[in-house]
């Protein structure tokens, strides 16, 4: 009796490369970190949108007028107060009334809503020393008319982009007493401002 053989297979189950496991796994691990990007970069953008923004100008105003009135209460100079145009603001105001260079100033600076700037310093009994560090850097560049008296306007040599606000310098002597205005506004708003300074100061005296 004969016997017969069989060959039989038995299939060997793969024996994973531990190179591509690891790399594998460290696929995985930034596939992971991609998504959970992803997903805080969507919450935040959620979170960005669904809260009401106020888009207006933030720079709190102050009300000068009412500093002023308060001024006025100690000394007998009469401070100049501009009518605003519309959209403008004033932004700060204040008085000097013990100086070191023995020069009183009123101050009241002012933002237009473009984000022009203008300031207005009015001061009281100055000299030309005074006058000549206020415009330090800057050159006469201009003499006009505004209301039958006379404006001095002095530009910085250099042009500064941004501009400063002193590179434009307007400067009305009245007496003993001065007024500059400073800034980056255009030239129009500067008018409107020396316009309303004149007449004032003219009644003053």
């Amino acid at each position: 009796m004969s016997k017969e053989f069989r060959t039989v297979t038995v299939p060997i189950e793969a024996v994973p490369d531990p190179e591509s496991a690891k790399k594998h796994r460290a696929r995985q691990t930034l596939n992971n970190l991609l998504l959970a990007l992803a997903a805080s970069v969507g919450i935040v953008l959620v979170i960005v949108l669904a809260t009401p923004r106020n888009d207006t100008n933030q720079i709190a105003s102050v009300d000068y007028r009412a500093i002023a009135a308060q001024v006025q209460q100690s000394t007998p100079n009469r401070l100049v107060l501009p009518v605003l145009q519309d959209s403008w603001k004033c932004t700060a105001a204040r008085w000097n009334g013990a100086p070191l260079d023995g020069v009183q100033t009123w101050y009241a600076g002012f933002v237009g809503p473009s984000g022009d700037f203008v300031s207005l310093t009015q001061a009281f009994g100055v000299n030309p020393t005074w006058l000549a560090l206020q415009t330090a850097g800057d050159l006469q560049t201009a003499e006009f008319q505004i209301g039958g008296e006379t404006w001095q306007e002095f530009k910085s040599p250099v042009v500064n982009n941004p501009p400063k606000t002193k590179d434009h310098i307007f400067i009305y002597k009245h007496g003993n007493d001065a007024v500059l205005l400073e800034g980056t506004a255009l030239t129009e708003n500067f008018t409107d401002f020396e316009t309303q300074v004149v007449n004032p100061m003219k009644a003053a005296k």
